[in-house]
């Protein structure tokens, strides 16, 4: 008869994914964060590469995949602050599901808050991360 630990979930739920996502971006553990993207579709949530991405063959996707790379790795201006998980939502016949994140970035004058929607999908017993949406929210004063 199997144990009670043997019945425990062994996967992370995409909140998890999420806030081991951010941390690692907060703490700019690249290594780490590449491991939660799939950046085949991640890719689509940036306009200036994704119509480069669509129109490539194979050669010219992986130069464009380490060139995005590079870019979302990249030392930015605006830099986590601070995060916080507000909800997830999972749609588990489609092994999909929506993360909700309220995240402030650092800013000259302001901290910018954005609400961000990120989209993960299911591989095996782990969730990666697909799509991000932003929306800029009023900055906050420090």
């Amino acid at each position: 008869k199997p144990s009670e630990v043997d019945a425990v979930e062994r996967s992370l739920s995409p909140d998890e994914v999420m806030s081991l996502s951010l941390k690692a971006e907060k703490n700019r553990d690249w290594d780490n964060w590449v491991k939660f993207v799939n950046i085949e579709k991640y890719i689509g949530a940036f306009p200036e590469f994704v119509q480069l991405y669509n129109h490539a063959n194979f050669q010219e996707k992986t130069r464009i995949e380490k060139d995005f790379i590079r870019f979302v790795t990249r030392d930015r201006d605006d830099y986590i602050l601070d995060y916080k998980i507000i909800k997830q939502d999972i749609e588990k016949e489609r092994k999909i599901a929506y993360v909700y994140v309220m995240v402030d970035r650092f800013g000259t004058r302001v901290t910018n808050r954005y609400r961000c929607k990120y989209t993960l999908e299911q591989y095996k017993n782990l969730w990666l991360i697909t799509d991000e949406e932003a929306t800029v929210m009023k900055g906050v004063k420090r």
